[in-house]
C-alpha cells in the first residue's frame, strides 16, 4: 500500500501529499516496532509519539481538504486544546496509559467530525459517482476507524480491570479495524489515476 502510494505520489493533488505522509509515518512505525520486538524492546513509546503526530498530521490534512478561513482558525485550537490535555496528562503521569488517554479520544473525535463533514461536502460537490472517488475512500477510513475505535478504546481499559482475558481477546477488534481502514487506503490509491474531482 505504501509502495503503491509512493509510485503515485508525483500525480498525486498536493492536499493528499499531507495523507501520504501518514501513511509514511505508519509504516516506519510499523517496521521500526517489529524490530524492537525482535530485540525483545519496549516499543510502546513509539505508539505514543505515533498518536500525537497522526492528530496533528491528519488534522492539517483536514485543515488542507476544507480550504476555508475558519478552518484554520478551527484547527488552531483544536491542537492547542488538544496540547492543553496532552501536557495535563504528562503532569498527572496518565499519559503513559494510551488505553486510558483522554487526549486520545478527544483527538479521534475531533478527526470523526472533521472528515464525516468531508465526506457529506464531497457528497454535494463531486460529479462522479462517490466510491469511484479516492478521497470518499481516504476520508471514510479515518470515520470508520476512528468512529469504531472510540468506544473500544474508551471502553478497553475497564474492561481490563474487570476481566483481563476478555480485554485480550477483543483487541482482534482492533485488528479488523486496521484491516477495514487500510483496505480502503489501498483501493483509494488504486483509483487515484482515474479520479477527476480530487481537490
Amino acid at each position: 500500500m505504501f509502495i503503491q502510494w509512493t509510485l503515485r505520489i508525483r500525480s498525486t493533488p498536493r492536499v493528499l501529499w499531507f495523507f501520504y505522509a501518514q501513511l509514511a509515518l505508519a509504516f516506519l512505525l510499523d517496521n521500526a516496532g517489529a524490530v524492537l520486538v525482535a530485540r525483545n524492546e519496549e516499543n510502546a513509546w513509539l505508539y505514543k509519539i505515533y498518536v500525537t503526530m497522526e492528530f496533528l498530521i491528519l488534522s492539517v490534512f483536514a485543515q488542507e481538504s476544507i480550504r476555508s478561513r475558519w478552518s484554520m482558525h478551527v484547527c488552531a485550537i483544536v491542537v492547542l486544546t488538544y496540547s492543553g490535555i496532552l501536557a495535563w496528562e504528562i503532569q498527572q503521569g496518565s499519559a503513559n496509559d494510551i488505553l486510558n488517554s483522554i487526549s486520545l479520544l478527544f483527538a479521534m473525535a475531533i478527526l470523526v467530525a472533521a472528515f464525516t463533514y468531508l465526506l457529506v461536502r464531497l457528497a454535494g460537490y463531486t460529479d462522479v459517482l462517490i466510491w469511484r472517488e479516492p478521497t470518499f475512500w481516504i476520508y471514510l477510513s479515518i470515520v470508520v476507524f476512528m468512529g469504531a475505535g472510540i468506544p473500544y478504546l474508551g471502553l478497553m481499559n475497564r474492561i481490563y480491570l474487570t476481566n483481563s482475558d476478555l480485554a485480550d481477546r477483543l483487541f482482534d477488534i482492533l485488528s479488523v479495524l486496521y484491516f477495514l481502514r487500510y483496505g480502503m487506503v489501498l483501493y483509494a490509491g488504486y483509483l487515484l489515476s482515474k479520479s477527476r474531482t480530487v481537490r
